[in-house]
Parts: structure tokens; C-alpha cells; sequence
């Protein structure tokens, strides 16, 4: 009997190794050269590219990739992107930005590495009044309440939104900035049962007279579905989220990131026309 339970216990102790080895053979650390980020946008012909080295922990400082060479393709033509005053801030006029439906390639070649990112610039459907992302009512103060959600769901196409009013400075392509009060319209569905009821939502309460400018960005296929890849391990976590998954950008050669093209309409209203 001790002799079956022995072999039992090894037999046991062999599966779990060899379960154990062949999770860490198709699961390997990912590491990463170099990061990206930017956009080929239409809202301005001069493109703004900035490139770093990926920090380890959030809390270390960001080192800027110098003196690499820079250059966005619409497949005829390629335009070279120079380093500003800003180290790792790369910045070029593109005329031809408006290719529609159109690849365009960002080439990056630094320390004997070439990294390319693609990118297809699909065109944003116009802004309309009776299909913007957030909720008017007209207060009884006279003043108007604007309801903004970060994520809504089940869009026909996504977009990426940026709602600005009284306090709020206008959309700079050069400001790479993740946290510049982005609204999304998502064609996946919610995440989870909970996230309608814990969703960040910005509220505002202007005047009547009070501008509002707003910005709609298209976005690709591959774009979008990086973008909520990215959310299920940031906005969308709760206790029942699954463990962290690997998220991969569009950035060739153990590069981190996603280039992404956009097109780009803006439209400026009276907080009074929302409840008309």
C-alpha cells in the first residue's frame, strides 16, 4: 500500500511540474525596447510623435529616446519627423492627412532597430446634436446640467469624444496627455453587469450662454479594440475581473504602444441648445 501511494504522489507532483513548465513555455515575460505614442490626425497638418524608453514601475521617471529617425508614409509619400526642444518629441507637416480609408506607416529607427506601426485613417461620422454622449437638462436655476459618462456601449462606430467647457483648454495634438477627460463610444458591449452602475461620470453645470466645444475622433478597427483591451485592465476592473492579460500595440520589434490615425470634427455649441 505505502509503495501505490508513493508513485501516487509522484505521478501527482510530476503533472503539476510539467503543467507548471508548459504555462511559463507559452506564457514568457514580455519586455519592451521602446514606446510610442501619437497620431497621423487630420485637425492639423503638423503630427506629433513622442518616443521613450518603457519604464519598469509607474513611480519612474519616463527617459526620452533621442536622435532616432522619424517618419510617417501614406504609401507615396514619406515625410521625416524632427526632434523638437522637447527631447523624444518628434514633429513633421504631413499635407497628404487625409487619405481616407488609406494606411499610413510610422517607421522608427533607433540603436541599429527599425519598429513600424500601421494604421488605417478611417473618416468620423459629423457630430449631431441629437447623438452626442452625455445627458442636458435645463436646471431650476436656469443653469444647465451636462451628465458625461468615460465609456458608452453597443456603438454603430467608435469614437473616441473630448467635451470642453468654461475652465477647459482647447485639444493640442502636440500634448500627448492619457488623461485629458476622453469619453468613449465602444462597439463591444459592457464589460461586466456592474460596470453601468460605477462608471465614471462627469458632471458640469454651466450658464446658458456658456460655450461648448466638442471634438469627435474616428478610430480604427484595431485601434478601438486596443483601446478596450487596455480599459479591462484599468477602468473596467473590479472584484470579479479576471487576472491581468498581456495587451499588445501595433508597434513591430518588441515595440510598446499603438500609432493610430484619426480623423477629427469639432462642432461648438450654447449650453442652451442641448435643451431645446
Amino acid at each position: 500500500m505505502k509503495i501505490v501511494c508513493y508513485k501516487s504522489v509522484y505521478i501527482i507532483c510530476f503533472i503539476f511540474s510539467t503543467l507548471s513548465c508548459t504555462k511559463n513555455a507559452i506564457s514568457p515575460v514580455k519586455t519592451y525596447d521602446i514606446a510610442v505614442e501619437g497620431t497621423l490626425n487630420t485637425f492639423q497638418n503638423e503630427q506629433y510623435i513622442r518616443l521613450s524608453k518603457p519604464a519598469i514601475l509607474p513611480s519612474t521617471n519616463v527617459e526620452p529616446v533621442r536622435k532616432a529617425i522619424v517618419s510617417i508614409s501614406d504609401g507615396n509619400n514619406k515625410v521625416f519627423l524632427k526632434e523638437t526642444k522637447t527631447p523624444g518629441l518628434y514633429s513633421g507637416v504631413i499635407n497628404d492627412n487625409k487619405n481616407y480609408d488609406q494606411p499610413y506607416t510610422l517607421n522608427i529607427d533607433y540603436n541599429q532597430f527599425t519598429y513600424t506601426a500601421i494604421d488605417t485613417l478611417r473618416r468620423v461620422i459629423a457630430i449631431k446634436v441629437s447623438d452626442l454622449p452625455f445627458s442636458a437638462k435645463k436646471l431650476s436655476s436656469g443653469k444647465i446640467q451636462l451628465k458625461i459618462p468615460r465609456h458608452m456601449f453597443g456603438a454603430l462606430v467608435p469614437s473616441r469624444w473630448l467635451i470642453l467647457y468654461t475652465g477647459k483648454k482647447m485639444w493640442d495634438p502636440s500634448i500627448l496627455n492619457k488623461k485629458a477627460g476622453y469619453s468613449y463610444s465602444h462597439q463591444f458591449g459592457s464589460p461586466n453587469t456592474l460596470y453601468s452602475s460605477t462608471q465614471q461620470i462627469t458632471t458640469a453645470v454651466l450658464n446658458p450662454s456658456d460655450t461648448v466645444v466638442i471634438y469627435k475622433f474616428s478610430l480604427s478597427a484595431s485601434y478601438s479594440k486596443y483601446l478596450y483591451n487596455v480599459f479591462q485592465e484599468t477602468d473596467f476592473k473590479n472584484i470579479f475581473s479576471s487576472t491581468p492579460g498581456s495587451i499588445y500595440g501595433n508597434v513591430s520589434n518588441n515595440g510598446q504602444g499603438f500609432f493610430y490615425s484619426t480623423d477629427v470634427d469639432v462642432k461648438q455649441y450654447l449650453a442652451s441648445d442641448f435643451v431645446k
